[in-house]
């Protein structure tokens, strides 16, 4: 039997890399390259074939639309109800400037499906975002608003749904550790849905008075988590690189907010600290509990060994919670050895205490326990008798309480909520609000928030299928049309060039979040679709994308323009960092295992297109590299400058070697040497030598 005659099918992704199509265009990579088109593929030696499969319709989560005008992304960035309101919407610019009818707003999200991405239409599915309306019934306008429950970035996880096909695992957002985004994003619609069909509302319901004996207190859990600070290095690319602090700095404290009122007389409160070190050398940690300055609780004196993250717990009394206000303070700690820094991160806490049912700046998170049967709960505080109830026992599905008689009671100089519901056995979870008919839910980041003016479907192509993709921001969209043309040009008027705007691939495969995978899920859409082969990128890259807190010699790096993809590189004892690499999104043999990825370790075969970035962080920048290509391309008499060449040499290690590496860029010997020879005599050998034509070399 032949070999391959017993080989099993292959991967759907990788039967594109046994046909051969376009190996041609990297012949020059091999001494024998013209034999690339006469050699029999892989594909042919296994009988196989690259055939498109099939695929059954995908039901939609939503109905059919007819927009009003364009859509918007509202920026979420906390988690709990969110106020929208159609005054602020409007002086934004987030809404279409025609009568709306309340029926027709719309909220959901995008979420991208690979079943979905099937080349045709959008590869994604909107779940629609149940909101509760407050107007008259009519028209979207005035002094209108609707509430809705979001989600922020690291809360929106993967979620079991039912998109019209019966249950199945929803993807997340896709930045859980918030490395790429300072917000969610919902999409809001202004759209009259088809005949028979509605958009979705929050259900209503209505629950009794408490009666009886009031429950004391409800154990309340909490995480409290502050991306202010960058991590550069780190021990894996699924380490979550954004912390409170710097590791220069030499303390780092974290606030609990909101901080609802805790029971004197309640039970443990259990604390748990995440902290990392900078690296795998010993440091002495300092761990305190801050209860309203004065109250001052030492945890313990800890050595960090490890890079990676690590985890502590404690157990306290009521006491060291009983206050207005507490913080996490971790410090330098007295043992050995001594450092002036504190070569750590605190990343987060979460704390566990009994709370008492009493609102704190006009609103509480709350449940009434585990316990089966009616659950009499009274929340006091509030300092006005508009009070909001919100059920978000399930936060996809909150459930608004329409308040009865005996809701909302006075109770001296304020008043208090009065709720009895009924439980079988299930936590039932409520959000409580005071002035909600105002300014009682805090109002969608609008700062954060943009419109979809100008909607484009990247896959659609104005003419055939493009030898070469361009990824580019909007920033310099029309500066780069001049190499596009210098590259059709200096093809002979044969190459074919599409363009995208990375946002248009944030919206179509990320939700509209800024994502890497955005980009490899449109390469991986040129290399099967259209058989590309060749991508360009037009902007620079920067692993901090979010311009977090950073030594302050790095603060003038890069924009993180168009995304780039980073691997972990180690060596010896050496702090891991990431290294980067666009090729990541130029092979079909990478990006199979989301969103976990282990390139270049994957990367068993030559890639599947050329690719090149123009790292530019301004026009000006474009422009100059675009001269210089064309410069360096159209050669003529006279450039003694063709003879003369800059080599420059380095490490893995941005910040080069010794202990002076942890605090600023340190650079080997050998390197200052090379950067020296530039001046010595060598230079004038450089400059008066001849070159060389490599058939001398045979």
């Amino acid at each position: 039997m032949p070999e391959g005659a017993g080989k099993s099918a292959a991967p759907a992704a990788n039967a594109r890399l046994r046909d051969g199509a376009n190996d041609a265009h990297f012949a020059g990579a091999f001494l024998n390259g013209d034999l690339l088109t006469q050699l029999p593929t892989e594909g042919t030696y296994l009988g196989a074939a690259t055939t498109q499969s099939a695929e059954e319709p995908l039901p939609r989560a939503s109905a059919q639309a007819t927009l009003l005008g364009p859509e918007a992304r509202l920026a979420v960035s906390r988690t709990g109800p969110v106020r929208v309101t159609y005054s602020r919407l409007r002086q934004r610019g987030l809404i279409p400037d025609v009568p709306i009818q309340e029926s027709q707003v719309r909220l959901y999200q995008r979420r991208y499906l690979g079943r979905a991405d099937t080349g045709t239409g959008v590869p994604y599915v909107e779940v629609e975002v149940p909101i509760h309306m407050v107007g008259e019934g009519n028209a979207f306008d005035g002094d209108d608003f609707f509430v809705f429950y979001g989600l922020r970035l690291r809360e929106d996880g993967s979620w079991l749904g039912d998109l019209g096909a019966g249950p199945e695992t929803v993807p997340g957002c896709g930045d859980p550790f918030e490395m790429n985004n300072e917000a969610n994003i919902y999409w809001l619609a202004c759209a009259q849905p088809s005949v028979g069909e509605a958009w979705r509302r929050m259900a209503t319901t209505s629950l009794a008075a408490a009666s009886g004996q009031p429950l004391a207190n409800f154990r309340h859990q909490t995480r409290m988590e502050e991306q202010a600070a960058f991590r550069e290095n780190l021990p894996s690319t699924v380490t979550d690189r954004m912390y409170l602090n710097l590791h220069t700095d030499t303390e780092a404290s974290l606030a609990l907010s909101p901080f609802w009122r805790p029971d004197p007389a309640g039970g443990t409160v259990n604390l748990t600290v995440a902290v990392a070190g900078f690296n795998n050398i010993s440091r002495p940690l300092r761990f305190e509990l801050v209860t309203d300055t004065a109250n001052v609780t030492l945890l313990e004196e800890f050595n960090l060994t490890v890079a990676s993250q690590v985890t502590r717990n404690y157990a306290l009394t009521p006491a060291a919670i009983n206050g207005a206000s507490t913080k996490v303070v971790v410090s330098r700690g007295t043992g050995t050895p001594s450092f002036p820094f504190l070569f750590a991160y605190l990343n987060w806490f979460e704390i566990a205490y009994d709370a008492l049912y009493q609102a704190v700046g006009g609103e509480l998170r709350f449940h009434g326990g585990d316990t089966a049967g009616a659950r009499p709960m009274e929340v006091t505080g509030f300092t006005s008798a508009d009070v909001g109830l919100l059920e978000i026992t399930d936060p996809r599905a909150p459930v608004f309480v329409t308040m009865q008689a005996g809701n909302v009671v006075q109770d001296g100089a304020t008043w208090k909520l009065s709720v009895m519901p009924t439980q079988s056995g299930t936590r039932r979870v409520f959000h409580a609000l005071g002035n909600f008919g105002s300014t009682g839910a805090v109002e969608f980041n609008y700062v954060k928030s943009s419109l979809a003016d100008d909607p484009t479907d990247p896959t659609l192509l104005a003419g055939g299928n493009p030898d070469l993709v361009v990824v580019t921001h909007a920033q310099f969209r029309t500066a780069l049309d001049r190499w596009v043309q210098h590259r059709i040009a200096r093809s002979g008027g044969t190459l074919k060039v599409h363009v995208v705007d990375v946002q248009d691939l944030y919206d179509w495969y990320s939700g509209g979040l800024r994502d890497p995978w955005a980009v490899k899920r449109f390469c991986n859409h040129a290399l099967t679709r259209w058989e590309s082969w060749a991508l360009a990128i037009v902007g620079d890259a920067n692993e901090n994308a979010l311009g977090k807190r950073v030594l302050s010699q790095a603060d003038g790096w890069a924009t993180d323009w168009v995304p780039t993809h980073y691997h972990t590189q180690r060596a010896l004892s050496y702090e891991p960092e990431l290294m980067a690499s666009d090729k990541w999104y130029a092979t079909l043999q990478s990006g199979q295992n989301y969103p976990v990825e282990d390139f270049p370790r994957t990367q068993a075969t030559p890639f599947d297109m050329l690719a090149g970035r123009l790292p530019c962080n301004s026009v000006a920048e474009l422009d100059v590299m675009i001269d210089k290509i064309i410069t360096v391309e159209s050669p003529q008499a006279g450039q003694d400058w063709r003879r003369r060449g800059l080599f420059i040499a380095d490490d893995e290690w941005s910040n080069g070697y010794g202990a002076e590496a942890l605090l600023s860029l340190e650079y080997s010997p050998g390197e200052l040497d090379f950067l020296e020879s530039e001046r010595d005599s060598l230079a004038t050998q450089w400059a008066t030598g001849t070159g060389v034509p490599m058939e001398a070399c045979s």
